[in-house]
């Protein structure tokens, strides 16, 4: 039986709206106050308080939850009595997930007649549930792929289940402590606001033009989201070239309401780096303060690399700026403040990122990296060794969100590492295959070449790949500053916070130079380690503002008018790289094979589904060459002509439009002369003919 639209949606909508209701309840639950530590405040006008908020607010909302849930439960027996088998599994998992649960008070000894090990009393209900929806999901996934299934929306309920549940395992700060929260640093929210709005801007300005075209990449990215609403991709936990296909599903419904154009392929990349502007954010004010933060945030506004790659689907790392920001905000202020619910929300920000893209399998190695260096430091062990509650919470977190990929990864493990064996010099022979080819190279020497190269891609070399840009990652003013940042750094690296993204830096810029090839990809691959990078200048920033005010006097608003007046300068520079120097130099795209393609998808794109298309080309330019014009295609059937032209092409119906690449321009003549009547009109790339379109409709 075909699912229903509404069953799937509706259903999936319900299972949030529970998980949303089991998150107020379980908070209504909580009998004494939190601190943001996650410590308790237990003073008799705090209970007092508490016991008056949970009457108010647990009285409802847990009854409310099960009627929910026993509506669920209605429909899915209502369909399931019209043979909709598959759909009424989703409503009875959304009314299970309304009705089991509220009845869970914490820990397993509470209202339970049968007696159980004392190890086992004291693990929260809310991990045991996890575990559970955790293992059904596998196991869901798991007989899906054996059947042959295309249907894991189930399997993604109960994974979003279980990492719900996980979360609500561990105790969180009330609703006041937030509001308290928001009022206490309202003037910041509303500074870190502006600059937010600053990024949509340069993020979503002209977003249908800006690049001008589709590269290949996007185009193949652009497919397989349309695979997804036409039923061609089903499996949300597998991979796409080696990265993580989840997030093609969100891509995939925004294609549903914007159709298939270059602008629905770019909305959740653009959204992505608005958003990674205000997870650096926290993060840098966690490391160093506000005003670090606020020049950070400001520098992932307005590069201009971090713009680019806002705009493009093809290259995923833009994302590190959100999740590996987030991961590492939670992860560190839960080991500054013990709070064990920070940390499992850390780790399942960073599990989610695998779904995104292959650079989530980087930081995960620097932080392991950065505990173990913290262990054997003296004076910082103890920063680890008295917080382990809170890593195995951060670990926890990361393993159940990490699980379905976790389980494609084993199932699966040539499409997982499909990045490295095509990319990686340590898997598919690159350096073998060098030295066999020059068998007197100097191998430490060319090893340093290539280190250099990824280094210098952030100061000198241009970004080729996916970008084409005439900069390189950072413009001159800030790639300055970089190097007074490393100076300064270095004389701090003892300070766990440097310590921490000097191995970040270093460790992504040998990774990128030693391990992956080509060279020429270095720039765009370094957007791993732009989160450090930012935060270090900004850093630096901030110490040369607050030397050039003591000069000044002193005053708090010297040094805040220098660092606005130094983000306004690197503004300047970046939109001018970016809006005029890039925008206007039809570069993008590589070349000029890649650009025609693009434009022959904009002629199709203006074909009505069922007509007719010829397309005139050669070897190297066809339509299937390049993905953009597949994706771009509404549905016209389209007949490629490569060979020498030969009038009778087969087909049951007439043709409707020829496309002619200029190399082929002198069939003309003999188009006209077949098929008489028709329009020639001259598509042209910047000024420079790309393509003849004959149409005879």
């Amino acid at each position: 039986m075909p699912l229903d639209p509404i069953n799937v949606w509706g259903a999936i909508l319900v299972a949030i709206a529970l998980d949303l209701g089991l998150m107020l309840w379980a908070q209504g639950q909580r009998q004494v106050p939190r601190t943001v530590d996650g410590s308790s405040d237990a003073s008799p006008a705090h209970v007092g308080a508490a016991q008056s908020d949970t009457d108010s607010r647990g009285s409802w909302i847990g009854p409310a939850l099960v009627l929910i849930s026993v509506a669920c439960a209605l429909r899915g027996q209502w369909l399931l009595t019209h043979a909709n088998v598959a759909g009424s599994l989703l409503w009875f998992l959304a009314a299970g997930a309304g009705f089991v649960i509220p009845f869970s008070k914490g820990q397993l000894n509470d209202g339970l007649d049968v007696p159980l090990p004392a190890t086992v009393h004291r693990i929260p209900r809310f991990l045991i549930v996890s575990g559970l929806l955790s293992l059904v999901a596998l196991g869901i996934i798991i007989f899906r792929e054996q059947a042959g299934a295309h249907f894991y929306w189930d399997a993604v309920i109960l994974w979003v289940g279980s990492c719900i549940a996980y979360l609500l395992a561990f105790r969180w700060p009330g609703w006041a402590w937030l509001r308290e929260r928001v009022y206490a640093h309202r003037w910041e929210i509303l500074l870190v606001a502006g600059i937010t709005v600053l990024a949509a801007l340069l993020r979503f300005l002209w977003l249908d033009r800006i690049p001008d075209v589709m590269n290949g990449d996007e185009g193949l990215h652009g497919l397989f989201a349309r695979g997804v609403l036409e039923g061609a991709n089903r499996h949300p936990f597998s991979t796409f070239y080696g990265a993580g296909s989840l997030h093609l599903f969100v891509v995939a419904m925004v294609e549903k309401f914007l159709g298939y154009t270059s602008l629905a392929t770019r909305v959740i990349p653009a959204i992505g780096g608005v958003l990674g502007v205000l997870a650096t954010f926290l993060l840098a004010r966690r490391l160093f303060g506000p005003r670090v933060a606020f020049v950070a945030a400001g520098l992932v506004a307005a590069l201009h690399s971090h713009i680019q790659f806002s705009r493009v689907l093809g290259v995923g790392y833009i994302y590190a700026t959100l999740f590996a920001s987030l991961g590492v905000y939670l992860l560190y202020g839960a080991l500054e403040t013990g709070s064990r619910s920070r940390a499992a929300l850390g780790g399942v920000a960073l599990g989610l990122w695998l779904y995104v893209y292959v650079d989530s399998r980087f930081v995960p190695a620097v932080l392991l990296a950065w505990f173990l260096i913290l262990i054997v430091l003296p004076r910082q062990r103890a920063f680890i060794l008295s917080n382990l509650k809170p890593v195995a919470a951060f670990g926890g977190g990361y393993l159940i969100a990490a699980a379905p990929m976790g389980l494609w990864a084993l199932r699966h493990w040539e499409d997982f590492g499909a990045r490295f064996s095509s990319d990686g010099t340590l898997w598919n022979g690159y350096y073998a295959h060098v030295l066999a080819q020059n068998p007197k190279l100097n191998l430490p020497q060319f090893l340093l070449d290539q280190l250099g190269h990824a280094f210098f891609s952030i100061t000198r070399y241009p970004i080729w790949d996916f970008y084409q840009s005439p900069a390189p990652l950072l413009d001159l003013l800030t790639a300055a500053l970089f190097w007074l940042a490393l100076i300064y750094s270095a004389f701090h690296l003892l300070d766990r916070r440097h310590l921490l993204l000097n191995i970040w830096l270093w460790s992504g810029v040998a990774a990128v130079g030693l391990l992956s090839v080509p060279r020429s990809s270095d720039g765009y691959r370094l957007l791993t380690v732009f989160i450090p990078i930012v935060i270090l200048v900004a850093v630096v920033a901030e110490q040369l503002a607050q030397r050039l005010s003591d000069a000044l006097g002193g005053q708090a608003w010297a040094s805040w008018s220098i660092l606005v007046v130094l983000l306004v300068a690197v503004l300047v520079i970046n939109v001018n790289i970016y809006f005029r120097q890039f925008a206007t130099s039809c570069r993008y795209g590589g070349d000029r094979s890649t650009r025609t393609a693009y434009f022959m998808g904009t002629v199709l794109a203006k074909m009505r589904p069922g007509e007719h298309a010829i397309v005139l080309g050669n070897e190297y330019l066809h339509y299937g060459t390049h993905a953009s014009a597949q994706y771009l295609n509404p549905g016209v059937a389209v007949q490629n002509v490569t060979e020498p032209l030969k009038l009778d092409f087969g087909s049951a119906s007439p043709p409707q439009v020829f496309i002619v690449v200029p190399e082929r321009g002198n069939d003309l003549g003999a188009l006209q002369g077949a098929y008489p009547g028709g329009q020639v009109t001259e598509v042209e790339d910047c000024g420079t003919l790309s393509l003849y379109v004959y149409a005879v409709r």
